[in-house]
């Protein structure tokens, strides 16, 4: 049997579309990474429905995404590590979101340490994964905010998708913080 690679892809790539090698390295690269991400939530969704929380579940991975994207952060390089980093974000969320009241006081806190966070570290590569174009680094602490504006507004229509939202906002930023690379011994871009 003959399987496809993602050597045969680059080729591909390459041969039928006249891709730059580098080109179709990098499209490789986020075929790939796109796959796992959408493995990886399905069977995060697969096992937060047997603790009937799927729907908490597919919002809380949508706005992690959204953050995510647009924040940098560390990445782990084991997949394993990574799928259960994943699975532990996620469900974190949804436990936090329904245990711990949204008070107005905790609410103008959350929304301080997270103006912090998003103003001293977004974004923030990897020495893997580097953010080096300045032009890049503005665009996504731009559209960072822009999400900050959106949850904001998210606000005054549905609490509850709000309250997962700002905290799924805190946790994405402290994986943006130095101490979180410390802890996970990766090298950030800006050394």
């Amino acid at each position: 049997m003959n399987h496809f690679t993602y050597n045969d892809l680059e080729q591909l790539l390459m041969t039928t579309k006249g891709y730059e090698p580098i080109r179709a390295k990098r499209a490789v690269y986020q075929t790939k990474n796109f796959l796992r991400s959408l493995i990886f939530s399905l069977l995060i969704a697969f096992i937060l429905f047997w603790f009937h929380c799927l729907e908490e579940a597919v919002i809380a991975m949508i706005v992690l995404k959204l953050y995510r994207s647009n924040s940098g952060g560390i990445h782990v390089k084991n997949y394993l590590v990574c799928f259960f980093s994943s699975l532990l974000l996620v469900g974190a969320i949804i436990v936090i979101t329904k245990l711990v009241p949204l008070t107005i006081q905790l609410e103008i806190i959350l929304w301080l340490i997270n103006l912090f966070l998003w103003y001293r570290y977004v974004p923030q590569g990897t020495a893997a994964r580097p953010i080096r174009k300045m032009v890049e680094k503005k665009e996504m602490k731009f559209k960072f905010f822009i999400a900050m504006v959106l949850t904001f507004l998210i606000r005054f229509l549905w609490m509850e998708i709000y309250s997962m939202c700002l905290f799924s906002m805190l946790l994405i930023l402290l994986l943006t913080t130095p101490m979180v690379y410390k802890i996970f011994k990766v090298q950030h871009d800006r050394i």
